[in-house]
């Protein structure tokens, strides 16, 4: 299965300290607005910072149809926190976790879903 792009998606206290912070390691902002989430990227990695977006640091996988990877996921057993549901900002979204607690976003515009 193709889970999708891969983004390491962190809870911040401050974007400001959070931004430069990764600027210093040679990311640069490629999405967002800068103030309450922003995308940044350094080659092929990208880390989402986000302050009062996410309620913990998630493993993203963006892109594909999210209701059929979890009618895949669901046929091997995995459970889900939280099922394919669109979300207010027009994303389907759907939340696992792993044996640790580690969670698993995975996310796609609507018509990526149909």
């Amino acid at each position: 299965m193709q889970m999708g792009e891969f983004e390491l998606s962190l809870n911040v206290k401050s974007m400001e300290n959070s931004k430069e912070f990764y600027e210093k390691l040679g990311f640069i902002r490629i999405d967002g607005d800068g103030c309450t989430w922003a995308l940044l990227g350094n080659g092929n990695l990208k880390i989402g910072i986000y302050q009062g977006h996410v309620n913990s640091n998630l493993l993203t996988f963006w892109g594909g149809n999210v209701y059929q990877k979890a009618e895949e996921l669901k046929s091997q057993g995995i459970q889900f926190e939280t099922e394919p549901i669109l979300e207010p900002d027009g994303l389907v979204g759907a939340v696992i976790a792993d044996p640790d607690g580690n969670r698993i976003y995975m996310q796609a515009k609507e018509e990526e879903c149909k």
